[in-house]
Order: structure tokens, then C-alpha cells, then sequence
């Protein structure tokens, strides 16, 4: 392969590799902007006995059990939601609003975490206010105890979406990951030698042979075999010779009394690694040499004569 070929490749590579990243960066940065505004707020509730019975007698424990496996079930009632949205302007849908709460029932502790979200920051807190109003007016543990709030402020909403610094983030990765199946992609759909017959396709030439050789051995047992009077010139083709360009002009240079015609040329095929178009570059670098083509070799050895 020729410096220009090898630079051809390299920008090809580059340049899809680069298409890709920010093609994928751009589209998962861009999702996340254009996502909905979302505000979240939370609050707290925590089971207490009530003072004015016993608890002990009443089994306190056991009711507060019963209370944390429904109250999720409690926080998404038409009853409790119905309430909600009633002092709420705007308030979303009963249905839309059911999926936006998030209950959290911590068990053995009395704990119920209450989450929700909304469109606007006052909208969110004043439903969540509310939702939890609704929970703690059901009376779920009663006549044992209650529920209340472990913070009376009003809750903090929280922005939670779109999230450039993630969106950013998930978008550099995501690029990253693109560009290096896209590079890998390329280097795989190029069209590889494997058989004889692909390569005689190639070459168009009915007067070379094609050499089927699996050893470093046999490769120079031919060498030995062909060569007699004549220099025999080994050729590597494609990535068996990175420097191939070079590495031909200057073992192509002709011998002080030695024709360059009178040489045998053998260009060296990697099976499965070597491309068409390494092969026609090689062909074509004898060919211009002065030097006649006498076999090719398909080798399945990694690096013949490279």
C-alpha cells in the first residue's frame, strides 16, 4: 500500500469515524434539550403513636405494617388525587398525575418518601403538599397513631429535566462509542483475498499463476526452485508491507549488470488480510518496474515477508 493510498484510507476512516460521532453526539444531546421541563419535589411522612391510646394493647406495630404495604396504593386514589388537583390550578389529569407520583415505603421504620413532578416548580410543590394532606387525612393507622410530616416547610422543587451536563455527557460517549464501531465497520467491509479465484479476478491475467503456500518453508523452496541465474524479487502486497512504496523502489532498482527483466518477481498475498485494491497497487508497481510478474503467492502465514 502507497503512502497515498495509505493517507486515502486514513481520511476515509477519519472522516466516517467523525460523521458518526457527532451525528450520535448531536442526536442524544439534542433529546435531552428538547425533553419537557420537569420539577420535582419530595416530602417526608413518618408513622406516630398516638399518645391518647395504647399503642402496646392496640398491637401499633402490626397496623403500622398493614399501613406501609397500602400506602403507595392510598397515594394514587382517585380520592386522595381527586383532592389534590382540586386546589391546584392547571393540575394535570387524575391518570396523568397517578404516574407521576413515586412512593417509597421504607419497612419496620415508618418512613413513606412521596415524590412528585410537574411542569412548573409551584405546581409541583403545591401537589406534593397536597398528596401528602390526602395520605395523612386518610387515617391509615388509626386509632393507634398517625402520620405526619417530618418537615413542615414547603418542599423544594427541583429541575430534573432536560439535563445538559448529562445529556452532554451521555452524548461524548455515546459519539465516542459510535465513532470507533464506525471506524471498525470500515476497516471490516473492506473487500479482502481469500481464494485463488478472487485473486486471478483481480489481476486479469491468464499468464500468472496463483500459489497456494503455507509455510515460510515452501516459500523459499520456491524461491530457490525459480530463482537459478535470476534474481527472484519476494513482493509483499497490502499490510504485510506498510512500507510497501519504498521498500519496491528500492529493491526494484536494477543491478549493475543485471537487466531488470531477467528478474522473477512473486508478490505475497495475506489471505483474508489483503485487499483488491493492495494487490493492483503491487502488481502495478512490478509492472512499471520493467519486471515481469511470475507467480503470486496466498499465504495464510501473518506478516510473510513483510
Amino acid at each position: 500500500m502507497t503512502k497515498t493510498m495509505q493517507w486515502k484510507q486514513a481520511a476515509r476512516t477519519t472522516l466516517a469515524a467523525l460523521l458518526a460521532f457527532f451525528i450520535v453526539a448531536a442526536a442524544a444531546i439534542g433529546y435531552e434539550a428538547s425533553r419537557p421541563v420537569t420539577y420535582q419535589a419530595r416530602i417526608v411522612l413518618i408513622a406516630v403513636p398516638d399518645e391518647s391510646t395504647n399503642s402496646s394493647a392496640a398491637n401499633y406495630p402490626a397496623v403500622v405494617s398493614l399501613a406501609m404495604a397500602v400506602v403507595e396504593d392510598v397515594a394514587r386514589s382517585r380520592s386522595v388525587l381527586t383532592k389534590a388537583v382540586s386546589g391546584v390550578p392547571n393540575a394535570p389529569s387524575l391518570d396523568i398525575l397517578a404516574g407521576r407520583v413515586s412512593v417509597d415505603a421504607v419497612p419496620g421504620s415508618g418512613v413513606v418518601r412521596i415524590s412528585v413532578t410537574g411542569d412548573t416548580a409551584a405546581q409541583t410543590v403545591a401537589l406534593t403538599q397536597a398528596i401528602g394532606v390526602g395520605i395523612i387525612e386518610t387515617d391509615l393507622l388509626h386509632p393507634v397513631g398517625t402520620f405526619r410530616l417530618i418537615d413542615t416547610r414547603a418542599p423544594e422543587a427541583l429541575k430534573i429535566a432536560p439535563d445538559l451536563t448529562l445529556g452532554l455527557g451521555f452524548g461524548l460517549a455515546s459519539g465516542l462509542v459510535a465513532a470507533v464501531l464506525a471506524a471498525a465497520g470500515l476497516s471490516l467491509l473492506r473487500p479482502r483475498l481469500f481464494t485463488r479465484f478472487q485473486i486471478l479476478r483481480v489481476i486479469d491475467d491468464a499468464l500468472v499463476s496463483v500459489v497456494e503456500l503455507d509455510s515460510d518453508a515452501e516459500i523459499e523452496d520456491l524461491a530457490a526452485l525459480l530463482g537459478g541465474p535470476s534474481r527472484l524479487l519476494l513482493v509483499p502486497a497490502g499490510i504485510a508491507g506498510r512500507q510497501l512504496a519504498t521498500t519496491l523502489r528500492k529493491q526494484l532498482q536494477p543491478d549493475e549488470g543485471i537487466p531488470a527483466a531477467s528478474d522473477l518477481v512473486l508478490v505475497i498475498v495475506r489471505r483474508g488480510v489483503t485487499t483488491p485494491a493492495e494487490l493492483r497497487n503491487a502488481v502495478s508497481l512490478v509492472n512499471t518496474s520493467g519486471r515481469k510478474l511470475h507467480a503470486i503467492v496466498l499465504s495464510s502465514l501473518p506478516g510473510t515477508h513483510g
